[in-house]
């Protein structure tokens, strides 16, 4: 690790050793249950800010005549286009690790790699929770009601739910490929006798109990490429009060949308979000580290930061199921 320069003039250093290190430890299993940017896959800017173009679908999908007038002359056709704006910014999080107390218990903890973790699960947190809350977004988005709440396992009817919101994004020129759930209501789909009798019935799997239920099951019944299943959690009380644990992806709604099929360059699958990322600061997704000497604190502050905007693109790609009532 970096040696503290003492009392000199902070010093800013990038720390790429804190990221390797970080992968040699299993403890960030919170992370591995985001999905914020399977929703929302990156889409790297070259300007902080700028304006992209949005062909209207009336445009795109328009039939017209293609024969050839008897005069020579062809049918002709445009297009017309909005334009839509993105505007970066940075997130970051400190962490100071205390020298003296980093001295005495450097035999129990690696205080510079706790306080990576620290300060990079904050920052992805973050982002999961502004993405949850884009995709949830009841004022952005109204919701259906479910026939049946979802957690009525013995008479809810998910699969007709799905269907009905599946439809109608088609009928609005959107093929859905993603059904976007909480960790709670996958555990009650896994319980729903529609979803055990049509499994059994479609030779997806032989399930012998619920637990035996695969996502990978549950995007087959669905017909969707995709089931995203968002379990990561977080603290909503405010520092200082007792935790309250609350989950990033609510478990009153599902999301049936179209995402995007990854990260990419372009803008040219219609998808319900992107994630803008712009690079030119030095971020990385995932986050840089850097860290620097505070004399006030009298050890290192270790960083974490991204520039990113998170954004719905498109309005008509997702429609939400009240699955609660």
């Amino acid at each position: 690790m970096a040696t503290s320069p003492g009392t000199s003039a902070a010093i800013n250093n990038l720390r790429p050793d804190l990221k390797e290190a970080l992968t040699e430890f299993d403890l960030q299993r919170n992370e591995m249950n985001m999905i914020g940017l399977d929703v929302m896959p990156t889409l790297d800017v070259a300007l902080q800010s700028g304006i992209y173009p949005q062909i209207q679908i009336e445009s795109l999908l328009r039939a017209v005549s293609t024969a050839r007038n008897s005069n020579g002359t062809y049918a002709q056709s445009d297009f017309k286009f909005t334009t839509g704006t993105y505007a970066t910014t940075e997130h970051g999080l400190e962490v100071p690790v205390d020298e003296r107390n980093k001295r005495l218990y450097q035999n129990l903890i690696d205080s510079e790699l706790i306080a990576a973790r620290l300060s990079r699960h904050g920052l992805l947190i973050n982002q999961e929770v502004r993405i949850a809350n884009l995709l949830f977004d009841t004022a952005t988005f109204t919701p259906t009601n479910a026939a049946v709440s979802w957690a009525t396992t013995a008479s809810a009817k998910p699969l007709d739910d799905v269907e009905a919101r599946v439809q109608s994004l088609y009928s609005n020129g959107i093929i859905a490929n993603t059904l976007v759930i909480s960790w709670k209501t996958f555990r009650d789909l896994r319980n729903t006798s529609q979803i055990i009798d049509r499994i059994t019935a479609s030779g997806a799997g032989q399930p012998a109990k619920p637990e035996d239920i695969t996502v990978q099951m549950l995007a087959t019944v669905f017909a969707l490429e995709k089931v995203l299943v968002g379990a990561a959690q977080y603290n909503s009380a405010t520092e200082g009060q007792t935790p309250s644990i609350s989950p990033v992806w609510s478990n009153g709604y599902a999301a049936v949308c179209r995402t995007a099929s990854g990260n990419g360059a372009t803008l040219e699958d219609p998808c319900v979000g992107r994630t803008f990322h712009w690079s030119a600061d030095g971020s990385q997704i995932g986050g840089t580290f850097e860290s620097y000497y505070s004399p006030e604190k009298r050890g290192d502050v270790v960083r974490n930061r991204m520039e990113t905007q998170e954004k719905v693109l498109y309005t008509a790609a997702n429609q939400l199921i009240d699955i609660a009532l």
